[in-house]
């Protein structure tokens, strides 16, 4: 059984070099194909994960507050409906924060300039997202106002509103838009790959008046199938890395590439490259 698969291995590898044009057309609609489904799911993850994204409020104090009034307003907050954690910043960690986010970059340190460090102590409230909407963020909001010692209290309201109006519309129509963009690509994959299989029908024909069997004949395709389907996977996604890493050259912390990202197109590839392979065979063997 091994020496069958290692001669239907090689004779499939020496099929896609005989038939050199066809395998190249092939590949490089793979390559097309599975580029944009790549950049499809990955703009797809990083929208989600600002729909996901957690709701932070930014929570800052009276110059004059004391050690233990900041105390018994975290306690007051964490009591709060919806509030997940308080997370207490420095004027130390807000400057090292500002540093790594955007002073590095900008090449600009506010103390250097300044003489002191002016960024204020605060809170990072994180929120519940999935028991507090909009509507119960402002109600929070205007509660922590309220309190004692508290100057102000910062948060982005109209992403807020956004998000919780239209995210899981949004999600919805996404993935079943998705879902059409996949059909799509296996559609053009299973037919692909029949043009490699069309340029060598007469070896199938062949094969079968000397009495070869259907699985004898049908395994060298599908091992076509699956080579053209990975090499065009891999060269998709080396693609999309690229075209991401080049994106976030313009614009930093925009886009995240994720892992799913990477080897979706050379998993995609793989099956339906041996589908599309089988899909095709099928037609000749039939005849």
């Amino acid at each position: 059984m091994s020496l069958n698969i290692l001669y239907s291995f090689g004779e499939g590898v020496r099929a896609l070099k005989r038939a050199r044009l066809a395998t190249a057309i092939t590949i490089s609609i793979i390559v097309v194909t599975l580029t944009i489904l790549d950049l499809f799911l990955i703009v797809g993850l990083n929208i989600r994960e600002i729909i996901d994204l957690k709701m932070n409020l930014g929570v800052f104090f009276d110059t004059t507050i004391t050690h233990d009034e900041i105390e018994n307003i975290r306690k007051k907050i964490s009591d709060f409906n919806g509030v997940e954690k308080v997370v207490f910043i420095s004027k130390e960690e807000a400057l090292r924060r500002f540093m790594k986010d955007i002073g590095e970059d900008l090449g600009i340190d506010p103390v250097s300039i300044l003489g002191s460090n002016p960024l204020p102590k605060h809170f990072v409230v994180v929120l519940n997202t999935k028991e507090i909407g909009y509507g119960k963020t402002e109600a929070l909001v205007k509660k922590i106002r309220s309190l004692k010692g508290v100057e102000d209290v910062v948060y982005h309201n109209r992403v807020f509103e956004a998000v919780d109006k239209y995210g899981k519309d949004f999600l919805i129509g996404y993935a079943a838009t998705f879902i059409v963009v996949l059909l799509i690509v296996i559609f053009l994959i299973a037919n692909t790959l029949r043009l490699t299989i069309i340029s060598q029908r007469r070896n199938i024909q062949i094969m079968k008046l000397v009495g070869a069997t259907r699985s004898f004949i049908r395994r060298p395709y599908l091992i076509q199938g699956m080579i053209q389907g990975v090499v065009g996977g891999m060269i998709a996604s080396i693609l999309g890395f690229g075209m991401v890493k080049l994106f976030q050259k313009v614009f930093p912390y925009s886009i995240n590439i994720h892992i799913i990202a990477v080897f979706l197109p050379i998993a995609v590839g793989f099956i339906f490259g041996m589908l599309g392979s089988q899909i095709g065979i099928k037609r000749f063997l039939n005849r």
